[in-house]
């Protein structure tokens, strides 16, 4: 039994570092957040279960430094996976990617990190300690204790809070966007699969934490290694992002002549607001944007994809970037960084920036740069 679970426990840590292998080069690739993200979830995974790998072949010894300090790193990445797993979630969202920098997120992770903290201090604090001194003995029972604690109530409860936050946007995806559109659906499918798998995996993790069930864990490990595999197989596809225009077919409000009346409005409305500029805000929404013309978000939503046939987020995005190229275009601005660049286009973070300018046009804020350069020296 003890060599079957070993070869489960190896193919679960071979699925995860193939699977952070494969996101990464799409994500490379692509410069979508969802896959790098994903990517980070597989790879607190493979950490999570090479330790438990490792622990079922080289036995618990205190006196060993590495597996010391592998074992109280363990608990601070188990608090990584619900954070990742909300994040995940998020990033196919186009009107959220502003929102998905390290500085906007960093605060999800300040339990596992002060966790951290506290357990390399221990580990200091045990190496310059005699053995078998009392000071020892209380350090490392204060440190089993608390990271047990962390485990059973701690990381139940984050899971409880994340999965929920989690569940609520995915609710908020199927209200909102485009569900008729087959890309969509195929998103939103895919990301209910997630969540559902996840919270079955949480459930099983927890109820074979019961003493009857220890000696059928091994059930809980071939669940991991399908699960791992289901991420790495449907991870790596093509989604679409879920943007924020839920009524591209509907086409009833533009026939009639009240709503003729409105749209023409508006129409003069939203030229007179991009002749001003006003996508260069990095905090611009649509309901912002509605308030500012006076009109609601329904209608304005209808006008820009009735107008341009894209999305508000897509439509924001198109201008900042046809913003960002005149920029990068002019000789006074050559000397400004790609984040300098990224700011006065209106976005909130580089990697937003260079995601968008990646999606419309087919090269990186650098690349183009570079294309530039070439250019003007060909010229010369």
């Amino acid at each position: 039994m003890g060599g079957l679970k070993q070869l489960i426990l190896i193919f679960i840590c071979s699925a995860c570092a193939i699977g952070f292998y494969l996101l990464r080069q799409k994500y490379n690739y692509t410069k979508k957040l969802n896959y790098s993200i994903l990517g980070y979830f597989l790879a607190s995974l493979f950490y999570i279960f090479g330790f438990e790998l490792l622990m079922s072949i080289v036995p618990r010894d205190t006196s060993n430094f590495i597996i010391v300090l592998l074992s109280y790193i363990f608990y601070p990445v188990l608090l990584t996976i619900s954070p990742l797993l909300y994040l995940y979630v998020k990033s196919f969202s186009i009107s959220k990617m502003d929102m998905l920098t390290f500085q906007y997120n960093v605060k999800h992770f300040v339990i596992a990190f002060i966790l951290l903290v506290i357990n390399i201090f221990t580990i200091i604090a045990l190496q310059n300690l005699p053995e078998d001194s009392d000071k020892t003995t209380l350090f490392q029972n204060i440190a089993t204790y608390l990271n047990f604690t962390i485990f059973f109530y701690v990381f139940l409860i984050q899971n409880i809070v994340y999965l929920y936050l989690a569940v609520m946007l995915y609710m908020n995806h199927r209200q909102i966007f485009q569900i008729d559109k087959e890309d969509t659906v195929k998103t939103l499918n895919w990301i209910k699969l997630f969540l559902f798998s996840y919270g079955a995996i949480f459930v099983i993790l927890y109820l074979f934490q019961l003493q009857g069930l220890q000696p059928i864990k091994l059930i809980f490990r071939i669940s991991v290694l399908l699960y791992v595999g289901a991420l790495v197989f449907f991870g790596i596809n093509d989604y679409e992002e879920l943007n924020e225009n839920s009524l591209a077919d509907d086409d009833d409000i533009l026939n009639t002549s009240n709503s003729n009346i409105d749209f023409l409005k508006i129409e003069n409305l939203v030229e007179s607001a991009i002749n001003s500029k006003f996508y260069l805000k990095p905090d611009i929404n649509i309901q912002i944007f509605a308030q500012e013309i006076s009109s609601n978000t329904k209608y304005v939503s209808k006008f820009i994809n009735h107008k341009y046939g894209v999305s508000f987020s897509t439509f924001i995005n198109e201008l900042r970037i046809k913003y960002a190229l005149e920029i990068l275009k002019k000789e006074q601005y050559a000397h400004f960084t790609i984040e300098a660049v990224a700011k006065m286009a209106g976005f909130n973070s580089k990697s937003a920036f260079n995601a968008v300018f990646k999606k419309i046009t087919n090269q990186t804020p650098t690349e183009y740069k570079e294309s530039l350069n070439i250019q003007s020296s060909d010229a010369s």
